[in-house]
């Protein structure tokens, strides 16, 4: 497990502002040898995030530090680099891979909720139907990791505009939620469309 330092941000209070750091937070990022994948070595990034020669192991290394990344902002408390009661970083394999406690439906309710927000914003700025729905299906991990890297940029804007047109408490009611998806989209463009 590789030990990183993540930083916190939380958006601006005025609209237009750039995100602003509200902190740091040790996590911990699993090699593909932690996980049983492969032995191959890698070196580490400007972060301190592991990087393989081979493309192909370095997009699954991508995705177990969007995970872990993932895992430990949904711990914090929203615009905060503070835990939430009672929850605390993976420092293990098998504490990262610990289904969460309580209603384990939470995140797929919130992301039909952030797709709808998403879809609704989309209309309002007078898209058609047909591209509300192509946006919508965009708006799933496997589809951002599938779709052309056009497409994605195309996603990650949509996502970012729809955030900001969101009320405060909106925006942190989803914060998780669309950060997790740029990250899947980020790991995923890190892989050109034409080496798969």
């Amino acid at each position: 497990m590789q030990k990183i330092t993540l930083e916190v941000s939380k958006k601006g209070n005025k609209e237009g502002d750039k995100r602003v750091v509200v902190g740091s937070v040790d996590i911990f990022v699993p090699t593909l040898a932690d996980m049983g994948v492969s032995d191959a070595p890698f070196t580490l990034d400007a972060e301190g995030y592991p990087v393989y020669a081979d493309e192909k192991l370095d997009f699954v290394q991508a995705s177990l530090s969007a995970a872990a990344r993932a895992i430990a902002r949904n711990r914090l408390q929203s615009g905060s680099a503070e835990l939430k009661a009672g929850k605390t970083i993976p420092t293990t394999v098998e504490e990262l891979m610990e289904q969460p406690e309580g209603n384990k439906g939470a995140a797929m309710i919130l992301l039909r909720e952030f797709t709808e927000a998403c879809v609704a914003y989309a209309a309002k700025m007078g898209k058609s139907a047909k591209a509300q729905a192509t946006l919508a299906s965009w708006l799933s991990k496997k589809s951002l990791s599938i779709i052309s890297d056009e497409n994605r940029a195309k996603a990650v804007q949509y996502i970012a505009d729809c955030v900001a047109d969101m009320s405060e408490a909106d925006q942190a009611k989803f914060e998780n939620t669309a950060l997790g998806l740029v990250e899947v989209a980020e790991a995923a463009a890190s892989i050109g469309d034409d080496e798969l």
